[in-house]
């Protein structure tokens, strides 16, 4: 078999996870091959095993272990023992595969010192020099050439004190920094940190006004209107800047122009500018403003949430930041002393056969959120100014999926934190008149005679301006039922037909959400009666049980509002137009309930 490849070394990377490797070379005994991993040379057998010995493609080299992770760090190298081993014996017939594999053999030694040659170092082809030999090894001393450069030497390292040094120049990293830089024309050198030095043009233009040696003598040379009062002559055109987006502190000193678009919905709470800087801003969304009476002071000493169109003008005189609302719709930025239905309640939103909707059972623990029909609009108390009451309202006006999710097999009170988000407690909110915040964590007090809420945190309870919109009772996997509490806190049964029988209990859902309502049942004349014509309404009547009659006593918690008669006279009236007490016809009369909550 001939040698026909002049390969005799294959290099492979480590993985850690493979461990079989090819050899392209062929080998006459496993022996023949010499195998390192990250230089160490490897034992046959312990460390390895050879398949394909004999054969003229190779064959494998299989690891016991499979060699680490490296740049070519498995090696595998054809090592053949210099040695003759073929003996010819006169008159022995001369087998031609044993002639072969000697003359292999002799190959392959051949191939092996030419892999060793071709890594050691040489004179190039051309070069005159022979005969050159390393001396002997000298401690501390460097090889190099003689002086004629004809042959190699021991040399020994100069010592150079610290004396020497002082006199030459110490390395300088604005030097060093200095002397990257380039010597194209119309260029100016500029410090970018310490010691670091870059370039820019500097353009002829330029130097014009470098020269200049006051403000009003370059801006003379620019064509620029002078620092002191000037009359504008021709229309000035402000900039529109890119877009900036909402943010709890909204950055104007980036801006690229006076006039620029706030996209987002991110509440803020102050703007940065430079002092005298003036913009005008116009939202994009939803976008509420944080009052601050230095950081954002917004007009009318409220917060406010934009809508889309709201134009809004800063300016900060270096103490106060400015902000001046201008509605789309031209109607007053809510402000202090305007007289709200009532507040700390949703004033209106969707309704499905008269019931408040807004609130919607979702997937699992979840509840959702309908708007987009009829916006839901939210009104909180934020306590008073000099003007009067304070109160900021928010407006959303799109359905949202999943806007709380919800512990399980609990009630839970939502409420929405206006212009920030959705949230939920499972406990009740409390609704005082004064006194000290319960901080437990989760747990609203609203102070009604300060018109203020506050959060509890387990630590304190800061003031926030939320809203309770409803409550959802929960499984151990589901939402079971939601109630959304009555707009504006206010209820009216509506009218029932006939008036109910002996000792029966009537009870409506009035669903307002807290138990400081006022509980008014009522009756009305639907065919004429005791004097009273169809339409006439009266809300005192008595009950009696044989013994003694009493008015009505309404019942009432936070969902629910009722009243009771008695077991030998339901309903016992005076005449409108006077004389002794009897009962009316029960069915000439409808009745109903009215559920106020009180002013809050």
């Amino acid at each position: 078999m001939t040698v026909s490849s002049q390969t005799s070394r294959n290099e492979f990377n480590g993985n850690g996870t493979t461990d079989t490797f090819a050899y392209t070379f062929r080998i006459l005994d496993e022996d023949h091959i010499a195998v390192y991993v990250d230089g160490a040379i490897k034992t046959i057998t312990t460390h390895y095993t050879v398949t394909g010995v004999g054969d003229s493609g190779g064959g494998s080299v299989v690891f016991v272990t499979p060699p680490p992770v490296g740049i070519a760090n498995v090696v595998m190298v054809r090592s053949v023992p210099m040695t003759q081993e073929t003996d010819y014996v006169e008159n022995d017939p001369f087998h031609a595969k044993t002639h072969e594999d000697a003359l292999d053999k002799l190959t392959m030694i051949v191939q092996q010192q030419q892999e060793q040659i071709d890594r050691t170092p040489a004179f190039a082809i051309t070069s005159t020099s022979e005969d050159i030999t390393f001396p002997e090894p000298s401690a501390t001393d460097v090889i190099g050439w003689n002086a004629a450069g004809t042959a190699l030497e021991n040399k020994t390292l100069v010592s150079i004190s610290a004396a020497d040094l002082s006199t030459l120049q110490p390395i300088d990293a604005t030097l060093t920094s200095l002397s990257a830089l380039g010597t194209a024309g119309d260029k100016i050198a500029y410090t970018t940190g310490v010691d670091t030095w870059a370039e820019t043009p500097l353009t002829a233009a330029a130097r014009t006004v470098l020269d200049d040696t006051t403000v009003a003598a370059m801006l003379a040379t620019l064509g620029g209107a002078a620092l002191a009062a000037n009359t504008f002559t021709g229309l000035q055109v402000w900039k529109t800047g890119a877009n900036i987006a909402s943010a709890t502190t909204v950055d104007l000193t980036t801006a690229t122009g006076n006039l620029t678009h706030i996209t987002g919905t991110t509440p803020t709470t102050g703007v940065t500018m430079a002092s005298g800087q003036w913009m005008r801003c116009i939202a994009d969304a939803a976008w509420p403003l944080t009052y601050h009476a230095t950081n954002l002071r917004v007009n009318g000493g409220v917060s406010y949430t934009c809508t889309a169109g709201d134009t809004i003008d800063f300016f900060y005189d270096g103490t106060t930041l400015f902000a001046n609302v201008t509605k789309k719709d031209g109607t007053a930025v809510v402000t202090g002393g305007s007289l709200m239905p009532v507040s700390q309640t949703v004033l209106s939103g969707l309704s499905t056969t008269g019931i408040p909707a807004a609130l919607v059972i979702g997937t699992g623990l979840a509840v959702n959120l309908a708007a987009t029909a009829t916006p839901l609009i939210m009104n909180g108390a934020n306590g008073f100014n000099v003007s009067g009451e304070v109160n900021q309202l928010e407006v959303i006006s799109a359905d949202a999926t999943g806007i709380v999710t919800l512990p399980a097999s609990n009630t839970s009170y939502i409420y929405r934190i206006l212009g920030t988000s959705w949230a939920s407690t499972t406990l009740a909110p409390i609704y005082q008149a004064s006194g000290t915040p319960a901080v437990t964590n989760g747990q609203y007090t609203y102070n009604w005679l300060e018109k203020k809420g506050y959060l509890g945190n387990g630590t304190t309870a800061p003031q926030v301006i939320a809203v309770f919109v409803g409550e959802a009772v929960t499984s151990g996997v589901a939402v079971t039922s939601v109630t959304t509490y009555a707009y504006q806190g206010d209820y009216d049964s509506g009218l029932v037909a006939t008036l109910p029988g002996l000792s029966t209990s009537v009870s409506f859902n009035h669903n307002v959400g807290t138990k400081f309502v006022t509980v008014i049942p009522y009756l009305e004349c639907i065919s004429t009666d005791l004097s009273y014509a169809v339409g006439d309404r009266v809300t005192i009547w008595a009950s009696g049980n044989g013994t003694w009659a009493a008015p009505p006593s309404p019942n009432w918690d936070r969902l629910t509002a009722g009243f009771q008669t008695c077991s030998a006279a339901a309903f016992i009236m005076m005449p409108k137009t006077g004389g002794a007490q009897t009962n009316p016809t029960a069915t000439k009369w409808k009745y109903g309930c009215v559920v106020t909550r009180r002013r809050m």
